[in-house]
C-alpha cells in the first residue's frame, strides 16, 4: 500500500513523491516516467480489485504530476 506520511525532516522528499514513485531525487525525467507506468500498471483499478487500488493509483498520479514537472524540481 502506498501511504507516505510527509517527511519534513527528508528536505529533498517533504511530501513523499519520490518515495511513491520508488525512485530517488536526483533520477532524471526518463526513470520518473518509467517507473510511473510500472507502478500504474500495478495500482491502475481497472486492473487491479484490491479496495485501495483506486487511493494508491490517484496518490501515484499526484506524486507523477508534481515531481514530472522538470523546471519545478529542485535537485
Amino acid at each position: 500500500m502506498i501511504n507516505p506520511q510527509p517527511n519534513f525532516q527528508n528536505i529533498s522528499d517533504p511530501l513523499g513523491y519520490y518515495t511513491i514513485l520508488g525512485i530517488s531525487s536526483e533520477a532524471d525525467a526518463a526513470l520518473v516516467k518509467q517507473s510511473y507506468r510500472d507502478l500504474a500498471k500495478i495500482w491502475h483499478p481497472d486492473h487491479n480489485t484490491d479496495a485501495e487500488a483506486l487511493e494508491n493509483f490517484q496518490k501515484l498520479s499526484v506524486a507523477y504530476e508534481a515531481v514530472s514537472y522538470t523546471h519545478l524540481r529542485a535537485h
